[in-house]
């Protein structure tokens, strides 16, 4: 796939500071520091001669975006030097947009704006987000749509839902509160874990369809032999196994050569444990989200249940950088910053990729320099394992607990084989 000679899209990070301070985000992480800080805006004026040639440009970061008294001044900056067809957009809480500030950020050139809504209950929302304010968020699209309205600027305002346990059977609820209140659009992601009570709200079935597929074949074939999938990791270990045990086992292995040999990465243990979950309930939210988007002429963009076989990076495709609020350059969400998540249950350790500081170099150079191109083509080329869906992992690769990623198991040298972005996990304002 060939490369542009700059970035598409820049997503901009104007702050580290919060108003919240939501368990399931990476600041709350204790061994995840995140120092709290501004950009200055004058860091944020060296990219304006690099977004004359950007299509889109999104403030977002682990900050709340309008806690930068500059925010507007950054807009208006922007949109003078960016294409009349360009967008700016912004991901926020939106407990902060007042009428006049929604005003004074449409005046800038505002276009887009994601607010995040992950309850409608106080007994949902308390679980690992802040404490719900639902009249503040229906103040913020109300702001907006005042703004939109007095300046004659269309403003595209949508939402945000992070979906767990606890919320997923009120997600065609929410969808619906959020088109009732000016959002056109919705993005639903699975919870990203940094911490192992966080992972245990998680729904994602990091386990990809066709393991399941291949997973549910020689299941059939086991019950057509008379015996019990399920009995197998009760008999695995067992030293005197009768006939039929001796044969489950060795169907257990037939199954992962079968796999294997059509390119299938599998997790026998994760697949046991998935194959007795009920998605049932999941899928029946997931189909009423979309009806009332439907009813509502809305946009929903919903992840997949389990993981695609078949990865995509839209940060490598779309052509997106990532700027940190200090200024230096990364290539996507998963690797702006050093943080520690949890992954099947082990707890990995997450180093940044910074190809270069705006600070000392134009972005369009940083792009264009040679270890950035290479990245972006080794990711590209989708050539890594899939880490998740590993029989043998988590190997120190995944983990990293004793030194930065080199290398994975098959050779790839960028850590894309354990991003959760690619298998659909994620998703996110672009």
């Amino acid at each position: 796939m060939p490369q542009a000679h700059s970035p598409s899209i820049v997503h901009v990070e104007p702050t580290t500071r919060c108003n919240m301070r939501c368990r399931m985000c990476v600041k709350a992480v204790t061994d995840s520091p995140t120092p709290d800080g501004d950009m200055p805006l004058e860091d944020f004026q060296r990219l304006l001669p690099d977004l004359a040639s950007c299509d889109r440009l999104v403030f977002a970061g682990v900050g709340e975006p309008l806690l930068h008294r500059d925010l507007p001044a950054m807009i208006a900056s922007a949109r003078q030097v960016m294409s009349p067809d360009a967008q700016i957009a912004m991901q926020t809480n939106g407990l902060l947009l007042t009428k006049d500030l929604a005003l004074e950020l449409a005046t800038a050139g505002l276009d887009t704006v994601c607010i995040s809504l992950d309850s409608l209950s106080d007994a949902d929302g308390e679980t690992l987000h802040g404490a719900v304010r639902l009249q503040a968020l229906a103040d913020a699209y109300e702001a907006l749509r005042l703004a939109s309205e007095r300046t004659g600027r269309p403003i595209r305002a949508g939402a945000q839902i992070v979906l767990m346990r606890e919320n997923a059977p009120h997600l065609p609820a929410m969808v619906r509160w959020a088109g009732e209140h000016g959002a056109r659009f919705v993005i639903v992601s699975h919870l990203f874990p940094y911490t192992r009570e966080a992972e245990e709200h998680s729904l994602f079935n990091p386990n990809p369809e066709e393991a399941a597929r291949y997973f549910s074949k020689w299941k059939a074939i086991a019950a057509g032999e008379g015996l019990d999938f399920d009995d197998y990791y009760k008999i695995l270990w067992r030293v005197d196994k009768s006939e039929g045990d001796k044969r489950l086992v060795h169907l257990v292995k037939l199954m992962q050569r079968d796999a294997n040999a059509h390119g299938v990465w599998m997790n026998v243990r994760s697949l046991f444990d998935w194959d007795s979950t009920d998605r049932g309930d999941l899928e029946r939210a997931f189909e009423g989200a979309s009806a009332v988007a439907r009813e509502m002429g809305m946009e929903i963009s919903l992840p997949p249940l389990s993981a695609r076989q078949e990865r995509r990076c839209g940060f490598m495709e779309e052509g997106a950088t990532f700027i940190s609020r200090s200024g230096q350059v990364a290539p996507c969400h998963f690797l702006w910053r050093n943080y520690r998540c949890v992954m099947g249950g082990e707890t990995k350790h997450v180093r940044a990729a910074f190809f270069g500081s705006i600070r000392q170099a134009r972005l369009e150079d940083i792009w264009n320099e040679a270890g950035y191109k290479d990245f972006r083509s080794q990711a590209l080329a989708y050539e890594y394992p899939h880490c998740a869906s590993c029989n043998g992992g988590p190997c120190s690769d995944v983990t990293s607990a004793s030194s930065p990623f080199e290398e994975d198991c098959i050779g790839s040298r960028v850590p894309c084989c354990h991003c959760p972005w690619p298998v659909g996990q994620l998703a996110c304002l672009s």
